[in-house]
C-alpha cells in the first residue's frame, strides 16, 4: 500500500490505475479536511481468494478472456481504506418466506468538497429463482464445452466426455451423462445456497453499495487487476494556525467547560 501519490497524478495518469474514486476530476478540498490516495493491489493467485472468475468475453483475435470480480475481502479493504460508513441495521436479514431472504445496506462516503454521498441497496435471495437460474446454467455446460479448467477437470473425473484442445483445454460431457450431470450440480449448488442465503443476502446488500460508493466495476480481466486499485480518503485536518480555526476551537473549549 503506497500514500505518497497525490490524486492529480492518479487522475492525471488514470489507465495506470483502477479507480475505486467517485469522482473523475480533482473537486475543490474543503479546507477542513486532507485528501489522501492508497494503492491497494489485488492478489490474483486463485488460493489469495481475493478474485472469483464471473464468465468470459471474445477478444479481437477470436480467442476467450477470462473475467473476474472482486471478492468480500477485497473490496471490504477498498471500503475501509475509503472510510466509507454504513448506518446502523446495515445488513440485517428478513426472512419473506421460506425460499426468500432479504437485506438492505445504507452507506456513506465524504467527498472532496466536504459533502457526503450516499447509497442505498437491497439484496434478495430467491431459492426458487436461484434454482431456475442454476438449472439453465448447468443445462448450458452440459452441451457446450467447459472452458473453465478446475470446472473442465472436476467433470472429467466424474462423467464420460473428451477433451478439446483450443486456446484452453475443454471438456465435452457425452449426452449419456448431461442429465446427470445437471441433477448432481444443481442438487449441491442448492444446497450451499440454502445454507448460506441469509449470509448471502447481507453480504450481496454491502458490496452493492461498496461497489456504487467507488465506482468499481463489476468484471476485470486479468490484466486490469495487474494494475493498483487507488483509493481516496478524506481525513478531517484544520489548520490549527488559522485565526478562525483557532476561534472555533476556542468556542468549542468553552461550551464544553459550560456543560
Amino acid at each position: 500500500m503506497d500514500k505518497s501519490l497525490s490524486i492529480q497524478t492518479v487522475l492525471e495518469k488514470r489507465n495506470s490505475y483502477n479507480l475505486a474514486i467517485p469522482f473523475v476530476e480533482s473537486q475543490q478540498i474543503n479546507p477542513y479536511y486532507k485528501l489522501s490516495v492508497s494503492l491497494l493491489y489485488v492478489d490474483t493467485d486463485p488460493d489469495a481468494s481475493q478474485i472469483y472468475k464471473v464468465g468470459s468475453k471474445r477478444t479481437r483475435n477470436n480467442q476467450y478472456e477470462h473475467l473476474y470480480a472482486l471478492t468480500k475481502p477485497f473490496l471490504q479493504r477498498l471500503a475501509t481504506e475509503a472510510g466509507i460508513q454504513f448506518a446502523p441495521g446495515t445488513g440485517d436479514v428478513s426472512k419473506m418466506d421460506e425460499n426468500t431472504w432479504r437485506a438492505s445496506a445504507f452507506g456513506a462516503l465524504r467527498m472532496p468538497d466536504g459533502c457526503v454521498r450516499t447509497s442505498s441497496n437491497f439484496k434478495v435471495i430467491d431459492l426458487v429463482a436461484e434454482e431456475k437460474k442454476y438449472r439453465l446454467a448447468y443445462e448450458k455446460k452440459s452441451v457446450n464445452r467447459i472452458t473453465d479448467d478446475q470446472e473442465a477437470k472436476a467433470a472429467a473425473e466424474k462423467y464420460k466426455g473428451e477433451w478439446f484442445d483450443t486456446a484452453v483445454k475443454e471438456f465435452l460431457i457425452a449426452e449419456d451423462d448431461r442429465d446427470k450431470y445437471v441433477e448432481d450440480n444443481l442438487s449441491e449448488a442448492m444446497a450451499q445456497l440454502r445454507a448460506n442465503a441469509p449470509q448471502n443476502a447481507a453480504t450481496g446488500a454491502i458490496l452493492r453499495v461498496i461497489r456504487d460508493l467507488l465506482g468499481v466495476k463489476g468484471a476485470y480481466t486479468i490484466e486490469e487487476l495487474k494494475k493498483p486499485f487507488a483509493v481516496a480518503r478524506m481525513t478531517f485536518s484544520p489548520d490549527y494556525n488559522d485565526p478562525a480555526i483557532k476561534q472555533i476551537m476556542v468556542t468549542h473549549t468553552k461550551r464544553g467547560d459550560e456543560e
